[in-house]
């Protein structure tokens, strides 16, 4: 079952919109062990699979952290791969996330392409955007408490269980919610993947929107590596040099074989 979704929309000030075609992708995976936990930012077009990411850009991201009821802990990138990111530490009992942001960036489009510039570095650009990612995954380890992975941690956009993880079924609808600037956010585009379903990053298993309180569900088709997508934009003020502000949050997990 693939859907592909183009559908813009425009409600409360908001406006739901794809972004350029080769706009890239973030998403986490993290894998604990006895030495600690390896997280691997997935930024491209490739999910599952990582791959290096332009140097330039690595800048762009705020470092990984772990996060679970006692505070965060921050990762240490590796040189080579420069998307892998080590933690020393053991992964909490029951549930944590794993999470990283890519920080405020602008970019704008005109004559040249695309480019990471403001308008008064771009004087011919036709149109500018900031945008911000933010991803997360949900780290089970054994049966302790989930309640933690229930709750957001601060992101501009989130997406949030409202159920404990573990209890999902396949081709059962499992409950989230969708928060921009911790408010549910209305009508909210929910899209969903799985490792392996397409080479081509515009098909989604999975597509639905929230309703007005910000709450939707997904349905997982199988086991796997999963992922959950959404993205709002917001239309800058008029006159102020930012066209639009798109934010878009991922959230990544095991559904395990049962």
């Amino acid at each position: 079952m693939k859907l592909h979704s183009v559908t813009c929309a425009a409600l409360c000030g908001l406006s739901l919109l794809a972004a350029p075609a080769m706009a890239h992708h973030l998403w986490l995976r993290a894998v604990p062990s006895e030495k600690g936990i390896t997280a691997n930012m997935i930024y491209g077009h490739h999910f599952p699979n990582p791959e290096d990411i332009p140097a330039p850009r690595l800048s762009i991201f705020d470092d990984v952290k772990l996060f679970d009821a006692s505070g965060e802990k921050a990762f240490k990138r590796s040189e080579t791969p420069n998307y892998e990111h080590k933690l020393d530490s053991a992964a909490p009992a029951g549930g944590s996330i794993v999470a990283v942001v890519y920080k405020p960036t602008i970019w704008s489009n005109g004559p040249d392409g695309w480019a990471m510039k403001g308008k008064a570095e771009y004087p011919t650009a036709t149109y500018t955007e900031q945008s911000t990612m933010g991803a997360k995954t949900i780290l089970v380890n054994g049966d302790g408490d989930m309640a933690f992975t229930m709750q957001p941690i601060g992101h501009k956009l989130e997406i949030v269980p409202m159920a404990d993880i573990r209890t999902l079924e396949i081709g059962k609808p499992f409950p989230i919610k969708v928060l921009l600037d911790g408010k549910g956010l209305k009508t909210a585009e929910i899209k969903a993947r799985f490792g392996g379903f397409s080479e081509d990053d515009s098909d989604e298993a999975y597509y639905g929107r929230t309703d007005l309180k910000g709450e939707g569900h997904i349905i997982a088709l199988r086991p796997g590596f999963w992922a959950i997508e959404t993205q709002a934009v917001v239309k800058g003020a008029e006159g102020e040099p930012i066209d639009e502000y798109i934010y878009k949050a991922t959230l990544t997990f095991e559904v395990p074989e049962k």
